[in-house]
């Protein structure tokens, strides 16, 4: 090391000035005398590796390194470097070699050796630390993750409404359990998109031959309708249902909510979980770079001839199989047409699956019963009704017809089966018929289930459906108290959701505002001609 770098000699005789002169030669600070040593041979090898450079840069006529043997004679083949000379020889040949570029023997080869793989090692790890800068550097211009939930928030969306309270689902924990008791069934009708009543016809429910079943065809699904929109008022078909049902001799002042099973359907969704769980799935709650979907879910009724009486109309189809990330659009063709026409005894449709769709009306009932300490009015849809042989002792008179793939055939009976049978009984529904399909499109198994058969399959269902549709009147309760404040008196309210909670908000409206006109009518209100005088269709 000293004839090749007197610096670096220097280091090596005189161990007690290695620091003092590292620090002159420019190897930075350092603290032990190892350290002094190892960058000291460091320096060495880069120095020497740049003097042999300098020194034969004039002579370099090939960067082919010696090993590799040119002749016009032999084959370029590798040899080691101590036979290169002596081979050369043997040959013969008569071309001048190449001078090397550097020597891989004795103390400059090993220094030039050395000193090329430090500048690579170090080059290597300067070109790591250029990328992981750069991966940090495109993660901080993403920005930090925004921390909003709930009301905590307020933006532009929000500066036209007024929010009166806040109701989460952890709330309702606490609530008593209830039961639906004192089941009355006014009536039912008929009616198609227009909710004029008409005939009450629905179908029976036949169980179909499984010996020889068609193969089924897809068809297009009907929507659950929606109650109230911006040409027809939900309390003003409810009244000429009753009226159509009890010949206008119907007593109402007694009722607490007046409301349809979709309404019923959506809160109990939002009781159990399973809502903000769907709409957090599809990407509608608060997230990075988004912010949270307001839907205005139901309208707020109240009722001008029953203070006490209060109104909830659907504003939104929560439909699951809607909004999806993978499904943007909804697809309604299902196999529920042609199971519901097979199970009761309607010939199945045919033609191209645009056009196979249900042009028949739908089927309504209405039913009166007490949900805890609530009394209710509530219009529920009948797909199909039990047979007459088995109507008297069922526990309801309505069966949902559905099918399901036979991969999901077990998935009735999942964590949702409470929330199954406390939907059927505020529908009064009595038995729900599931039709398995393979890929085929091959009826495979029909699954008929009672109320009885789901108590007997599950012990404690029944418990747990009660404990849900308590924190469901808990829930109509709250709603009710924030109805009666002051501040909301003449003022349209809407139940809004948001980021798993549910809101009572109401439009900031004009001082030339002349009162609700959907608050106007009520129930008791004299129908005209055209209301009093019902169509009747066979």
């Amino acid at each position: 090391l000293s004839c090749i770098c007197p610096a670096v000699g220097h280091l090596v005789l005189a161990p007690a000035a290695m620091k003092e002169e590292a620090h002159h030669h420019g190897l930075g600070l350092v603290a032990h005398t190892s350290q002094c040593l190892a960058k000291g041979v460091a320096f060495a090898s880069c120095a020497a590796a740049v003097e042999i450079f300098r020194t034969r840069q004039n002579s370099f006529r090939c960067l082919q390194p010696t090993a590799f043997i040119p002749s016009p004679t032999v084959p370029r083949s590798f040899v080691p470097h101590a036979r290169a000379w002596r081979a050369l020889a043997a040959e013969g040949v008569h071309v001048a070699p190449s001078r090397p570029f550097h020597s891989t023997g004795g103390p400059h080869g090993l220094l030039a050796t050395f000193a090329t793989a430090f500048v690579s090692l170090r080059s290597w790890q300067q070109q790591q630390r250029r990328m992981r800068a750069g991966l940090r550097g495109k993660k901080r211009r993403k920005g930090p993750k925004k921390l909003k939930s709930g009301y905590w928030q307020e933006g532009d969306d929000e500066d036209d409404i007024d929010i009166y309270e806040w109701i989460a689902a952890e709330d309702l924990e606490d609530d008593p359990p209830v039961q639906v008791t004192n089941l009355h069934r006014i009536g039912g009708f008929s009616a198609y998109d227009d909710f004029e009543p008409m005939v009450y016809n629905p179908p029976e429910y036949r169980a179909p031959d499984r010996v020889g079943l068609p193969t089924l065809k897809k068809g297009i699904k009907r929507l659950p309708p929606i109650d109230q929109t911006g040409d027809r008022s939900f309390i003003a078909d409810m009244r000429k249902a009753l009226n159509w049902c009890s010949d206008g001799n119907y007593e109402f002042k007694h009722l607490d909510v007046v409301t349809s099973f979709s309404a019923l359907r959506l809160l109990m969704a939002f009781v159990d979980g399973t809502l903000s769980e769907d709409i957090r799935a599809k990407g509608k709650h608060t997230r990075r770079r988004g912010e949270a979907e307001l839907i205005d879910i139901i309208r707020i009724i109240r009722l001008p001839d029953a203070p006490g009486t209060l109104g909830l109309a659907t504003l939104w189809n929560w439909v699951p199989e809607a909004m999806s990330v993978k499904n943007p659009s909804l697809n309604r063709n299902s196999f529920d047409l042609s199971l519901r026409r097979l199970a009761t005894g309607k010939p199945l449709l045919d033609g191209p699956p645009s056009i196979r769709e249900d042009l028949d009306p739908s089927h309504f009932q209405l039913l009166e019963y007490d949900c805890g300490d609530l009394r209710m009015l509530v219009r529920a849809p009948v797909m199909a009704v039990m047979p007459s042989v088995d109507s008297d002792d069922a526990e309801g008179l309505a069966v949902n017809v559905q099918s399901a793939n036979i991969k999901r055939a077990g998935q009735f009976w999942n964590s949702e089966l409470s929330s199954r049978y406390a939907e059927m009984q505020l529908g009064d529904v009595g038995m729900v018929v599931r039709g398995i399909m393979d890929k085929g499109a091959s009826l495979v198994e029909l699954q008929e289930l009672t109320r009885e058969d789901l108590r007997l399959d599950r012990p404690g269902v029944d418990q747990d459906g009660d404990c849900l549709l308590g924190r469901l009147v808990g829930l109509i309760h709250r709603i009710r108290e924030v109805t009666e404040y002051p501040g909301c008196a003449g003022r349209p309210l809407y139940l809004q959701y948001a980021d798993a909670e549910l809101r009572v908000v109401a439009p900031v409206l004009d001082s030339d505002f002349d009162g609700d006109p959907w608050e106007e009518t009520g129930l008791a209100t004299v129908p005209s001609v055209a209301e009093a005088t019902p169509v009747d269709v066979a």
